[in-house]
C-alpha cells in the first residue's frame, strides 16, 4: 500500500529504521541462521543506498554543505550494486521466488 501524503516520510522513516537495524546485523554478522537476505533484496538495499545518497544530495546541494567523504564512497552509481553485493555475497542465499 502507498504512503498516504499526511504521513509519507514518517512511515517511510520508521520502515527506513527497520532496514538500517537489519543491515548493521547482516554486516556484523550477528544474525540468526535464516536472517540471510535473497539475492533480490540485496539488489533492493542496493537501490536504497543509492535514493539515500541521492536524498542527501538534494538537500546538501540546496543549503550547499559538502557532504564530505561518506557520500563519495557511494557516489559512483554504477559501482554500488557491486560494492553493496561483494559486501554481503556471503550472507546472500537463493533468490526469492516470483
Amino acid at each position: 500500500m502507498a504512503n498516504m501524503e499526511y504521513c509519507r516520510f514518517r512511515n517511510t522513516l520508521i520502515d527506513f529504521r527497520d532496514c538500517l537495524h537489519s543491515m548493521e546485523i547482516l554486516i556484523s554478522g550477528d544474525g540468526q541462521p535464516g536472517e540471510e537476505l535473497s539475492r533480490d533484496e540485496l539488489q533492493a538495499a542496493a537501490q536504497l543506498l543509492e535514493e539515500a545518497v541521492n536524498f542527501i544530495h538534494l538537500f546538501a546541494d540546496e543549503l550547499d554543505i559538502d557532504t564530505g567523504d561518506a557520500c563519495d564512497l557511494v557516489d559512483e552509481h554504477t559501482d554500488t550494486h557491486r560494492h553493496v553485493m561483494h559486501l554481503m555475497s556471503s550472507q546472500a542465499t537463493t533468490e526469492e521466488p516470483t
